[in-house]
Order: structure tokens, then C-alpha cells, then sequence
């Protein structure tokens, strides 16, 4: 028989700034009207003479009002106030709070989504925004970290024993915990476990949540349980054990939601059509028309939802000024010109904007930059005796941006300009484009 340490983490209570949960700790009581919440033509009136806060276009303005089990108030924040000023959104939440109105208790905590437009349009409505939680995305780190807590604390716990602490931190819209917010709700009663779990969250990285599919902060309860057991050698499980939580409801709205993505890196593949303007004098020198046009392949990915990096390849045909004739084994042909295109790019983007509620595709925004090489000639194909020649247009590095609009599922569109920098005989470019989240 051998001794094991196993670290639990359960599923996480997520209040505040975006409110999250387990599945059986839904939004409480179900969904009451308007009028059980506050009295909206009040509140209404109130946030008229307010100057509406810089949201941007796309973004709805969300509150979220949490209730504790015996109805009251446990806390109301905006939701993205990752997109705001501190000092615009106040005065909104500050008039939403003394706007609520007492509630019976309920069941369990839960909380409700208010849409709280402020200034000439003022406008009050209860919401149900299609939720997603933060998802832990670096199990192995803790495994590893948990690892070390199993030979420091071997002797700590009791044979069958489990002592429990219940942690509460803030998951930031970048998937990252702020370690200044990990407070220890509930103790084991001993202070070496407690400091363990605190050690061991503030190291998590997650997906961040989403509320309506922009990503928001959260703060989360989050339940650690250290536990001696027994077993024998052959069905020990690895030190260290991290036992994953029960996976959380892809969304507390029936809407349907994209699928849940896990990990920092998220590969993609796709295809674009290009058509690219080129340098007035090589044009000329070379022989070639002032316009090529082609289709390439991409693959790439994305890497902490805002790095971005591609490679490219793809083939662009140019209309050829110098044409000449031979014969092939189809018959007399005449000459073309066109080249091989390979292209390398780094960039950022933005997280994905809804495109307005209730809308099933959202928006993203990028920049980046790359270097381009082209590989061109002018031939006649199945040609008996003959004649190539080189065209020199010359690829170049480049600077560029777009816009991607993304569907509910894997799969978007891109549109993007690329201008070249003067040593390229490559000029603006545009290119349209399909892609496939992996």
C-alpha cells in the first residue's frame, strides 16, 4: 500500500464582473420580470441625465446584479468594464443599485443581466446574454506544482483524511488571475495547505469567459481539496493528481454559443484570393501588366486570443506584354507569366466583438507586418522547343490590416490590405479569405 496527496478542484462559483457557475447553481429562481427587479421607469429616468460610458458601437452595455440566497444585493458591476472608464461606469452602477428592489430568498445565489443605456436614449431591460466560464488551460503546470506539495507535506494529512479551502480570485478578460485578489474565503484551519491552494491558483491560466462572446473578467470561488488516500502500486494514480472539475454549461442562455476552446494556441487553416498592384516601372521593364492576380493557401495561429502568426503560399499570374508563340503537343500557344508566392506575417488582432445582440457572428480587428517572396516567369506550358525567361518583380516586406467576421461555429471570413514597403515591386493588396479553426 502507498500513501498519495491529490489536489481536487472543484467547480468554481464565478460572481461580480461576469457571473458564471455549476450547473446546479444556475440563475437562481428563474428568470422574473422587469418589474420584480426594480422600477425601471425610475432608473431610466435617472441614467437619462447621465452621459452615456464610451462602450464601443458593437458592445451592448451589460450590468450584472448579484444576489446572495436570502435576496439581497451581494454586488452589481458592469460587466465589460474592460471597455470603459472606471469613472463613466459609475455613476450608472451607482444608480442601478439604488434603483433594486428587495427580492424573497432564494434557493441558492444567482444573478441577472440588466442592458442599462444611459444618456439621451436611456433605455431598461432584463437580458439573458449567451454565457461562457473561464476554462483552466495549464493542468500540467499545476500538476508539476502539485508534485512539490506531495513530498513537502507527505506526513501533513492524515491517511483518509481531507482538509478543504475554498479560494476566491478575479480571472482578468486576458485569462490570467491577478494575484493581489486571491484571498482565502474559507480555511482548512491550517495555514501551510491554505497558502498552497492560494499558490496554486494564482499560477492558473484560463480561456477567458465570454458573456455574449466578449471576453470579460470573473470572479471565482474556487473549492481545493487535499486529500490522503490510500492504494495499491498498481492503480496509483502520478503524483500530484489533479482531479478536473465536472465541465461547466456552455452557456446559462438557450441560445446556442460557439463551442468552448481550450488551450493558449489555436491553429488554423484557410484559403484567399489576392489581387496585388505592381510597380509602374518594373511593370514596364519586365513586360508584365500593372495588376496580378491569384489564390493562396494559409496556415497559422493564434496564441493568447491576440498573437497571431502565418505562412502563406499560393501562386499569382500576371498579364504578359511580351507575348510570343510556339508550338506544343496541343498546338500553338501563346506565352503567360506567373510566379510562385510565399509570405511570412506576425500580427495582433482584437478579441471577437458581437455584431450587434442577439446577431450569431461577431468581428475581430488586426495589424500586422511580414515579408512576401516572389518567383515569376514567363513560359508556354507543353511546349516542344522551348523558351523561358525570368521576370524580376520582387517581393518586399509589408505592413497590413483586416477584419474577421467569425460565424457561431469554426469557420469565418477575413478581408485584408497589405501595402508594401518601396523596395518591393509589389504595391497594395488585397485579399479576401476563408478560414477553419482546427
Amino acid at each position: 500500500m502507498h500513501r498519495f496527496l491529490r489536489l481536487s478542484l472543484g467547480c468554481g462559483v464565478v460572481a461580480a464582473f461576469a457571473a458564471f457557475s455549476c450547473p446546479a447553481a444556475a440563475q437562481a429562481g428563474g428568470d422574473p420580470p422587469l418589474s420584480a427587479l426594480l422600477d425601471s421607469a425610475a432608473l431610466a429616468a435617472a441614467v437619462r441625465a447621465l452621459p452615456a460610458p464610451p462602450f464601443p458601437a458593437v458592445v451592448q452595455p451589460l450590468w450584472a446584479v448579484q444576489y446572495d440566497s436570502t435576496g439581497a444585493v451581494a454586488d452589481v458591476s458592469p460587466v465589460y468594464d474592460h471597455l470603459a472608464p472606471a469613472a463613466s461606469m459609475a455613476p450608472v452602477t451607482a444608480a442601478v443599485r439604488v434603483s433594486l428592489l428587495p427580492r424573497r430568498p432564494l434557493r441558492r445565489a444567482g444573478v441577472v443581466y440588466l442592458r442599462v443605456d444611459a444618456g439621451e436614449r436611456a433605455a431598461v431591460r432584463l437580458v439573458q446574454p449567451a454565457v461562457t466560464p473561464p476554462m483552466l488551460v495549464n493542468r500540467d503546470a499545476l500538476v508539476r506544482r502539485m508534485e512539490a506539495v506531495m513530498r513537502r507535506h507527505q506526513d501533513r494529512i492524515p491517511e483518509g483524511s481531507e482538509q478543504a479551502v475554498r479560494v476566491r480570485y478575479r480571472v482578468s478578460h486576458l485569462g490570467v488571475v491577478d494575484p493581489a485578489s486571491v484571498t482565502v474565503a474559507r480555511s482548512s484551519n491550517d495555514a501551510a495547505l491554505d497558502s498552497e491552494a492560494v499558490a496554486a491558483v494564482a499560477i492558473s491560466l484560463f480561456q477567458p469567459g465570454t458573456v455574449d462572446r466578449i471576453q470579460t473578467a470573473a470572479w471565482v470561488t474556487q473549492p481545493v481539496r487535499f486529500r490522503m488516500e490510500s492504494t495499491s502500486a498498481a492503480d496509483e494514480p502520478p503524483p500530484g493528481f489533479i482531479t478536473p472539475a465536472p465541465p461547466p454549461p456552455a452557456s446559462v442562455s438557450p441560445r446556442a454559443s460557439a463551442p468552448a476552446r481550450t488551450g493558449s494556441l489555436r491553429p488554423w487553416l484557410g484559403m484567399e484570393l489576392l489581387t496585388s498592384a505592381i510597380d509602374g516601372a518594373t511593370a514596364s521593364t519586365e513586360g508584365v501588366g500593372g495588376r496580378g492576380w491569384g489564390a493562396q493557401l494559409n496556415v497559422g495561429v493564434t496564441a493568447l486570443q491576440v498573437l497571431t502568426g502565418r505562412v502563406d503560399l499560393g501562386l499569382m499570374a500576371l498579364n504578359d506584354k511580351r507575348r510570343f508563340t510556339e508550338e506544343t503537343t496541343a498546338g500553338e500557344r501563346t506565352s503567360g507569366v506567373a510566379g510562385g508566392l510565399a509570405t511570412v506575417a506576425l500580427g495582433l488582432r482584437t478579441p471577437s466583438l458581437p455584431l450587434g445582440e442577439g446577431m450569431p457572428a461577431s468581428v475581430s480587428a488586426g495589424a500586422g507586418a511580414g515579408h512576401s517572396w516572389i518567383s515569376a516567369n514567363r513560359s508556354i506550358d507543353r511546349c516542344l522547343d522551348c523558351t523561358a525567361e525570368d521576370v524580376h518583380v520582387d517581393g518586399g516586406t509589408f505592413w497590413e490590416a483586416g477584419v474577421q467576421v467569425d460565424g457561431r461555429g469554426r469557420s469565418g471570413v477575413s478581408l485584408r490590405y497589405r501595402a508594401y514597403g518601396g523596395g518591393s515591386d509589389l504595391r497594395s493588396t488585397l485579399l479576401l479569405g476563408w478560414m477553419r479553426r482546427l
